[in-house]
């Protein structure tokens, strides 16, 4: 699933699984939705079709409303790449989804990966 890049103005409430860079530059993985999450982990990618980091740290547990650090964002390098981020997650309602920003160079990982919307509609 590709998913939208944030709008200016997007509420917070609309956005269930999402990513955010924060000023030191971790890109962080938010978990917006009201169950905990089995297991999260990095699936971003680079202009050269590979892993970031081919053995990425897996989180559990992660509760609502928390944050995890995913990956890094390189202030030299990564804006004139083309990068893909996103995450592999479990949820008990929703299974294994694997979730990804587009695909485009030198974009900043701040990211809507799944919407209020589509998550109502997944839990159909």
């Amino acid at each position: 699933m590709v998913a939208r890049q944030k709008k200016k103005g997007a509420g917070e409430g609309n956005r269930i699984f999402y990513l955010t860079l924060s000023g030191e530059g971790h890109i962080k993985f938010v978990n917006n939705s009201e169950e905990t999450l089995d297991k999260v982990f990095d699936v971003s990618s680079s202009g050269f079709g590979g892993p970031f980091d081919p053995h990425p740290k897996i989180y559990r547990n992660v509760q609502p409303g928390k944050s995890v650090v995913i990956n890094k964002f390189d202030w030299m390098y990564d804006p004139y790449e083309d990068c893909e981020w996103g995450v592999t997650l479990t949820s008990p309602k929703l299974g294994t989804l694997t979730l990804k920003s587009k695909q485009k160079k030198g974009g900043e990982p701040e990211a809507t990966l799944l919407s209020k919307h589509d998550y109502i509609r997944l839990l159909g």
